[in-house]
């Protein structure tokens, strides 16, 4: 089973990559990493 680390998913870029994978695979698959937590939206 293939597991992805995507980095910053709180920038521009970074959050239409995580849209994307998110349509491809499942969450549970996807542990993302972030500099600042308060960025983070729902």
């Amino acid at each position: 089973m293939v597991k992805y680390l995507l980095t910053g998913v709180t920038g521009r870029l970074g959050s239409h990559v995580l849209k994307h994978f998110l349509r491809l695979v499942p969450p549970s698959d996807i542990a993302v990493v972030v500099r600042d937590p308060s960025k983070l939206s729902s």
